[in-house]
């Protein structure tokens, strides 16, 4: 699929890809996608791979009501995946997101996202990168967790930045979480935080902030 790639106010079903998908803008790009997208092919956008996001105010959209599973790769030329919404009504991912493949932002960051909820969690076993930043997460709640055993890496900026965890699991790192600046910041964790992995910055390699557990 290539062109326009897919493109669609609202996608109210499923996108499984083990092909090919390339557009000159995005990928995938839609207000709202009430399913799931599973991909293990490629999927490329010239701006973004992914791009679900709130374009009419004041319909809140932006969110995956299903799950994202990348088993392929994911290539945007400024961000690799963009869930946002910029009121926070509706999540990013209401049932959380798994890579265990390639998720690559040329110039921006490999994975953004405002919220995951309903459970939500972020699984990372594979690789995500940025030209700037790796991984900005703004909440994840309702039982979720964040979980890596792979590579994060923000080329000039920071690895993964993860605001407000709600929940009592172990949020865990046992891969690499690399940045130029910093290299994690995790902020109001109701729960904990574990690493046995490596985290790597040129300035500072871990900042904390408000965590209940240890």
């Amino acid at each position: 699929i290539s062109g326009k790639g897919i493109n669609s106010d609202k996608i109210f079903g499923d996108i499984v890809n083990s092909g090919e998908i390339i557009g000159t803008t995005s990928g995938i790009s839609s207000e709202r996608i009430f399913g799931k997208i599973v991909n293990s092919g490629t999927i490329r956008g010239g701006d973004y791979g992914v791009l679900v996001v709130e374009t009419l105010s004041p319909v809140r959209y932006g969110p995956i009501d299903g799950q994202l599973i990348n088993r392929g790769t994911i290539i945007g030329g400024i961000d690799g995946i963009r869930t946002d919404n910029s009121d926070f009504y509706y999540g990013g991912y209401q049932g959380g997101f798994t890579n265990t493949g390639t998720i690559v932002g040329m110039t921006g960051s490999g994975a953004v996202t405002h919220d995951i909820t309903q459970g939500g969690f972020f699984t990372n076993s594979g690789s995500i990168s940025g030209g700037k930043n790796g991984v900005d997460i703004g909440n994840i709640t309702d039982g979720g967790g964040l979980t890596n055993s792979g590579t994060i890496i923000g080329e000039t900026g920071f690895g993964i930045t993860v605001l407000d965890i709600d929940n009592n699991f172990l949020n865990t790192n046992t891969g690499v979480i690399s940045g130029s600046t910093l290299g994690a910041t995790i902020g109001n964790v109701n729960g904990s935080f574990l690493n046995e992995g490596k985290i790597l910055a040129g300035t500072d390699a871990l900042t904390i902030g408000n965590i209940t557990g240890k």
